[in-house]
């Protein structure tokens, strides 16, 4: 491979030649979290980090504490200071065991057990934080845990693992400072997508039950059951055998996504299928069956790409002229307090007679259209946020991609 001017080739790949290769044991000194039982985390106001939270709580930094103890359990737990790099000592499986966070946090903190620390000596640990989790690191982490059912990296391991540095601190600093303004406009769009996710939610629930009504509307609403207004019709049964590379696509709780439907998670049947179970645009999909309860209701209008296909067994189809409407409704408590009324008590699964004697609130056609209409322009507002939120995060990883090996250079 041919080594281009300013770059050296190295055990770990090319880098700037005024880079250095380091291994984390020559970067600080290890040490090992203790203490700090379950039971013990929510037991006073001194902040602290168990390390599962490592995996669910934080990315890559710490930015605020879930757990807190109390004075006396602090006495057997591990102080933490500014500058610190925790990472999880286990996990459940190799590709994500060492998982690591920075704490960039002043405040008196404390590490509980299966934590192992890192507290550099010369490098940035904004920098470390970033750096350590990019896959290439992640890789060598994996190949360093130990064990199957519980997976496990000690400080001897990690202190084998190979990275690529600036040498100067002042390089370091400025590659972590782009990653974490990257990180916070991802941050403060998560905060946003919340926030209008909440509006939302409480605009369709107090139009849906009337608590709200919109300017030029106020005849008394009825309440008719789905059969009444339109017809539920179960998904297609078929075989392994039916299943071909291409043919019939079959629409299944997988190709649902976010209330839109996806394709990436397809299969095809190359059998003949009944005219009735052919899904046409405007039918609402529905998952009726699933092994997780939660799964269990959700939904998408299908679209003109999802249109003349079919659907499987654990799902159905509900065919009205309503569905604007009803997708809408199917959203709500509504329909999701039926749901758990009518819900199988060993088999997470509704039936058809169940969605056929769901009631929900039927308001005239004009007002239902005006009421889709909010509900519609403010699934809008989200969807833009998210895809931008996709944008920023994509964005970021080819930053880091870029950055983490000098690539680009800010220096």
């Amino acid at each position: 491979m041919e080594v281009k001017k300013g770059y050296k080739q190295t055990e770990i790949g090319m880098i700037p030649s005024d880079w250095e290769v380091k291994r984390l044991g020559e970067l600080g000194r290890f040490s090992k979290g203790q203490g700090i039982k379950k039971d013990e985390a929510q037991s006073g106001d001194i902040p602290c980090i168990r390390y599962g939270e490592i995996y669910t709580k934080h990315d890559n930094v710490i930015k605020e504490f879930y757990s807190f103890i109390s004075p006396s359990v602090a006495k057997t737990a591990k102080k933490i200071r500014q500058g610190d790099i925790l990472f999880a000592g286990s996990g459940e499986t190799k590709e994500e065991i060492g998982k690591c966070v920075a704490n960039t946090i002043s405040a008196e903190a404390y590490a509980g057990g299966d934590i192992v620390i890192l507290s550099p000596l010369n490098a940035d640990p904004l920098l470390l934080g970033y750096l350590l989790n990019s896959p290439p690191i992640a890789k060598q982490k994996s190949s360093k845990g130990q064990g199957d059912a519980v997976v496990h990296i000690s400080a001897k391991g990690l202190k084998g693992v190979v990275v690529s540095l600036p040498k100067t601190k002042s390089e370091q600093s400025a590659i972590a400072a782009v990653i974490s303004e990257t990180d916070s406009l991802i941050t403060n769009l998560e905060k946003l997508i919340a926030k209008k996710e909440a509006i939302k939610k409480g605009t369709l629930e107090a139009l849906l039950t009337g608590k709200k009504r919109l300017p030029g509307f106020s005849e008394k609403w009825k309440y008719k059951t789905l059969g009444e207004i339109g017809e539920c019709i179960i998904g297609l049964t078929y075989t392994p055998s039916n299943v071909s590379e291409s043919g019939l696509l079959v629409l299944r709780s997988s190709n649902i996504k976010n209330n839109s439907i996806s394709f990436d998670d397809s299969v095809y049947v190359s059998i003949d299928v009944p005219e009735k179970l052919i899904t046409i645009k405007g039918d609402l999909l529905i998952c009726v069956r699933n092994g997780s309860r939660n799964l269990i209701g959700k939904c998408a209008i299908i679209d003109t790409q999802a249109a003349n296909q079919t659907f499987g067994a654990f799902m159905s189809v509900f065919r009205s002229v309503y569905n604007d409407f009803i997708f809408h409704v199917f959203q709500s408590n509504i329909i999701k307090k039926q749901i758990d009324e009518n819900i199988g008590a060993t088999i997470n699964q509704i039936t058809n007679k169940n969605l056929n004697s769901f009631k929900i609130p039927f308001p005239d056609k004009e007002e239902q259209s005006a009421i889709t209409e909010v509900l519609n322009d403010l699934s809008k507002e989200t969807a833009q946020l998210e895809e931008k939120l996709a944008k920023c995060k994509q964005l970021k990883t080819g930053l880091m991609s870029q950055l983490l090996t000098g690539k680009i250079r800010l220096l």
